[in-house]
């Protein structure tokens, strides 16, 4: 009964954002309220603050991931977009970041998502294109 009390007064002083929690994202030092991690359910922030998940008792979790696609996505909790193709990350690692974070797993559509899978496509088209390789869709988020 205390815990219950406890949580519903931390929720309401923080205008019910939920608990602070802290992303140690390839010694990228990332905090997030627990609403904002919340927004996108399938995703991997998502399901870690859910009630099984891995930050469900604790507040503070380590992932061995490129710390710069790390703020971006955590930006996209916040925000409520995706960037399509950031200047300063490689595509490639943009791409298989969003795919171990499992940002197309969302069950709630992520304004900027299918624009970078089209932008993807469409750079992949055009190597294939100067390789002498029929185009087509790239099997990207399968």
């Amino acid at each position: 009964e205390t815990l219950v009390r406890d949580c519903v007064a931390k929720r309401t002083r923080n205008g019910s954002l939920g608990r602070r929690i802290r992303i140690n994202c390839g010694g990228q030092d990332l905090q997030a309220y627990e609403s904002h991690l919340l927004r996108y359910p399938g995703t991997l922030l998502s399901d870690m603050i859910s009630p099984d998940g891995e930050l469900s008792h604790k507040s503070t979790v380590f992932l061995d991931r490129h710390p710069l696609c790390g703020v971006e996505i955590v930006n996209c909790y916040r925000d409520g977009f995706l960037p399509e193709k950031p200047r300063h990350i490689d595509p490639e690692v943009w791409q298989s970041e969003l795919l171990h974070f499992r940002m197309h797993k969302s069950r709630v559509p992520i304004p900027g998502l299918q624009n970078f899978i089209r932008l993807y496509q469409s750079d992949d088209d055009h190597i294939q294109e100067k390789k002498g390789k029929p185009t087509g869709k790239v099997g990207l988020f399968i």
